[in-house]
């Protein structure tokens, strides 16, 4: 069998990377742990479970991945997030492929999203396919601020079983995740002058009735409401965020109306 190196990404993720690594342990040669300086314990329990853990500060999503993906000592290579699980089919099929040299350079597969222990099967969030297995002398990540891609030249399958994604697991998580995700769009968006106009802020509206009638959320009823609401609120906030940033000369340029509002000193 090739050998597997697991790589992964963490920050504070005490409360759900003993899930991530004890589901690829047994599958992968070595386990390679990048950490953006934890303090909750993070990296304890990837040693423990024997993964080499090296400390940088992040850098963004892009460069810290492919930094990961470098420490890997074998060619093939598995990249999981800290919140993410192989499941026992997935972990089947990939045994019985790897039990010879497989005849592709990558493997796609799907991803299940959970909410809690809930599975989000609608509102586009299933089949999410992914590209997670792979040659590293063939491919790997290419440049993007958010939602990362890995690519590789050649065949690329695709597997049945399922990458399980236990998203927003704590209190609060689906609003942090929400936020941050915005604020990078948003310097994106910002960076490459994509200028937000009046016609934009109709796209949250889309957002929301595009994932709720026509993928299939109403199906889940509040559940599937609370999802493609969320898509569309990360929308909204991404147009307000880089309107701000493209505006912010003019915003701090007094008009008429300041100067009306400010109050007569005497």
């Amino acid at each position: 069998m090739p050998p597997i190196s697991a790589f992964i990404i963490t920050y504070n993720n005490a409360h759900e990377i003993e899930r991530c690594l004890s589901s690829v342990v047994d599958l992968a040669d070595e386990i390679v742990c990048v950490d953006s300086l934890s303090t909750d314990g993070t990296q304890e329990i990837c040693r423990r479970y024997g993964a080499r853990v090296i400390e940088q500060p992040f850098p963004g999503y892009f460069p810290q991945l492919q930094f990961a993906e470098n420490q890997c000592r074998n060619d093939w290579a598995l990249n999981l997030y800290a919140d993410e699980t192989i499941s026992p089919v997935l972990r089947r099929e990939i045994e019985e492929i790897f039990r010879e040299e497989p005849r592709a350079n990558g493997f796609k597969m799907p991803r299940r999203n959970y909410l809690h222990r809930r599975w989000i099967a609608t509102a586009g969030y299933y089949p999410s396919r992914h590209l997670r297995l792979f040659r590293r002398s063939r491919g790997g990540h290419i440049p993007r601020a958010l939602h990362q891609k890995i690519k590789v030249t050649g065949k690329v399958r695709q597997l049945c079983g399922a990458i399980d994604h236990w998203c927003w697991a704590k209190q609060g998580e689906m609003l942090d995740n929400l936020l941050e995700y915005a604020r990078i769009e948003a310097q994106e968006m910002a960076e490459n002058n994509e200028r937000v106009r009046l016609p934009h802020f109709a796209r949250p509206a889309t957002v929301f009735l595009r994932r709720f009638l026509l993928r299939g959320g109403w199906r889940q009823g509040t559940l599937g409401a609370v999802v493609s609401v969320r898509k569309a609120c990360e929308t909204a906030l991404r147009l307000m965020l880089a309107w701000e940033k493209q505006n912010r000369e003019w915003l701090d340029t007094p008009d008429e109306l300041y100067e009306k509002a400010q109050p007569t000193v005497f």
